[in-house]
């Protein structure tokens, strides 16, 4: 049924507030579908992380990489002191990039005025392996401000966000942007219809 599932996909599964794709995906599946589940889903051999394991020159790829060449420095050392294989240590690296991305999301102030609002939402890290077909559960999941970090906690007083409920339906956000078109330039609105 429609609704059921609502996937956004990118390179490497960055979950950035710069990811305007994103951010809109994840403003309409959380605000209008209200769904209860966002899953971050990796995937083993994710030439993403690869490309960010290493320092070749990429072109425009580089900047959208760079998210990914933070968790890298971030876990490299903990990952590569204690994994011996090349190929241990990419499956790591590729489950540290799912952490640090539902982090991300946890930190989002798109999940955090749902859960401010008191909806019902769980952020969830999943592994799929395209070898065996396998989808794993990382045991990463959150449903609370609780696991929100200190530093990008946010506190939401609703009426002062744009002076208007936070919670607006999508026919609300349509009528208003209706009027406000109207009273910009109404010849031009009347010319679509």
């Amino acid at each position: 049924q429609g609704g059921e599932v609502f996937a956004a996909r990118n390179v490497g599964n960055v979950a950035v507030e710069t990811d305007f794709a994103m951010m809109a995906a994840l403003q309409y599946a959380v605000q209008v579908l209200q769904v209860e589940h966002v899953i971050v889903c990796g995937h083993y051999g994710c030439d993403a992380v690869k490309a960010a394991m290493g320092n070749q020159s990429l072109g425009f790829l580089d900047s959208w990489l760079s998210e990914i060449k933070d968790v890298r420095d971030k876990y490299e050392k903990p990952i590569f002191g204690k994994y011996a294989t090349e190929k241990k240590r990419f499956e790591k690296m590729v489950e540290a990039n799912v952490n640090e991305q539902v982090q991300n999301l946890i930190n989002n102030p798109i999940v955090q005025a749902a859960w401010g609002r008191g909806q019902l939402l769980t952020i969830h890290g999943w592994i799929y392996s395209n070898q065996n077909g396998r989808l794993t559960n990382l045991e990463i999941s959150a449903s609370g401000l609780e696991n929100v970090s200190p530093s990008h906690k946010l506190s939401f007083d609703v009426e002062a966000v744009n002076g208007q409920e936070y919670t607006d339906s999508l026919d609300d956000v349509l009528d208003k942007n209706e009027d406000w078109a109207a009273s910009q330039d109404p010849a031009y609105l009347r010319s679509l219809s």
